[in-house]
């Protein structure tokens, strides 16, 4: 899988364990604004996911697909692809 959707998934397991009562999704567009926004600003990219993360992060229900054999919330790949289509450059 692509370093930035695994960095992704660990980013929001350690964010739902600061906030374990609450179901989240992303919002795929705020999360590549500011994921974005950070790394042209020189984040690193651990920092700007973390920060992309707590921006964009909603309540509500995530739904799952299966990709290559993992589970993966649907809105973590459009968030992806967001990213990949905003700046290619920090991919």
């Amino acid at each position: 899988m692509n370093k930035l959707l695994l960095s992704t998934l660990t980013a929001l397991s350690a964010f739902a364990l600061v906030a374990p009562a609450q179901a989240g999704v992303l919002l795929p567009h705020t999360y590549a604004a500011e994921f974005c926004s950070l790394r042209d600003m020189g984040v690193d990219r651990d920092g700007a996911i973390a920060a992309a993360a707590r921006a964009a992060y909603v309540d509500g229900d995530a739904i799952q697909v299966t990709v290559n054999g993992r589970k993966v919330d649907v809105d973590v790949l459009q968030a992806r692809r967001a990213v990949s289509e905003r700046c290619p450059q920090h991919m």
